[in-house]
């Protein structure tokens, strides 16, 4: 069962190739200067590669391949998240970790939300995952994950979320939500702009996201 209760909530998400097993990509993500404490399972992933059927009263359905991870992130307060990995289409994987995002605490859910000053330390840890995981794109936003980078609506798994139909054009077009923003050099490659920072093998792009757009619901 997902912990986190109530909401907004916080999505650093990104998007990977599936080159490496799910294993080697979670090793990697809890080998962090910002420590990830990953509560994951065989049965898990198990799951994950088996997958289920969409419409389980149809055996054409398409099959859906996604899990839930229990994490504790050590940034300056200790918070609970849920980690959500999709295959969005083949070969391609989009991670989420879930935060509560609210600009106040709810003790009764003990759930500690995220203060305007505390929101660079979720820039500060994407970063941190890119420069570990060398992801394609990643962000950071309320209630969107990166799958919203792409010019497309439709659910997914669909071909339209192929990580080789991503663009920065279509990354700009779709970023107004976004917090933050990383993408690597081959997406980057064709962007010039003064109004981003360069990484070792990518650029990151801030925008704003205040409390007022954190309220309690």
């Amino acid at each position: 069962m997902d912990r986190l209760q109530g909401g907004p909530f916080l999505e650093i998400s990104f998007l990977m190739f599936e080159s490496e097993s799910i294993q080697v990509i979670l090793d990697k993500l809890c080998d962090l200067p910002i420590k990830i404490e990953m509560h994951m399972t065989t049965d898990l992933l198990q799951a994950f590669h088996k997958g289920h059927l969409y419409d389980e009263q149809d055996s054409n359905s398409k099959r859906i391949h996604q899990i839930c991870v229990r994490l504790n992130v050590h940034t300056s307060r200790t918070r609970r998240s849920d980690l959500y990995i999709q295959r969005i289409a083949n070969n391609s994987l989009c991670f989420s970790m879930c935060f509560y995002g609210s600009a106040a605490d709810v003790p009764e859910w003990n759930q500690i939300g995220i203060k305007d000053s505390e929101l660079d330390e979720f820039t500060a840890l994407l970063v941190q995952i890119f420069e570990k995981l060398e992801f394609v794109a990643g962000g950071v936003a309320i209630e969107q994950d990166a799958t919203f980078m792409f010019d497309s609506n439709l659910e997914y798994p669909h071909q339209e979320y192929e990580l080789t139909q991503l663009t920065i054009q279509s990354v700009l077009r779709n970023m107004n939500s976004f917090y933050s923003i990383v993408v690597n050099k081959d997406i980057s490659k064709d962007y010039n702009s003064k109004q981003v920072e360069l990484l070792n093998k990518g650029i990151l792009i801030r925008d704003s996201l205040h409390s007022t757009e954190r309220s309690n619901t």
